[in-house]
């Protein structure tokens, strides 16, 4: 098992495009310990993304944990495929009202 791990080329473009889907996004690429690297959701509902370049594979660690973890989970290679299953497993992301933001 890793404590720490690098994030993969295409972490920050697939991270980015899912914001610009207003998405919420956290990284857990730093967490280590074989996590996923991201965090997705809206409203009351999350997904688990595990960026792979086109050629990646999991590690046994990751494939370990993939195994073990009962919610939603991803392997994703393309800021279109984050995208689309976002858009598939996730509500429409609708950016709550700020009560204490009023003019």
């Amino acid at each position: 098992m890793r404590y720490a791990s690098r994030v993969d080329s295409n972490h920050k473009e697939i991270a980015d495009r899912l914001r610009e889907a207003e998405y919420s996004v956290l990284s857990l690429a730093r967490l280590g310990f074989d996590a996923p690297d991201l965090l997705v959701g809206t409203g009351l509902h999350n997904l688990l993304f595990e960026i792979k370049t086109e050629k990646g594979k999991l590690s046994e660690g990751q494939k370990e944990f993939f195994k073990n973890w009962r919610g939603p989970k991803f392997v994703v290679r393309s800021k279109e495929e984050a995208l689309q299953i976002a858009s598939q497993f996730l509500p429409k992301p609708v950016l709550p009202e700020c009560g204490v933001c009023s003019s």
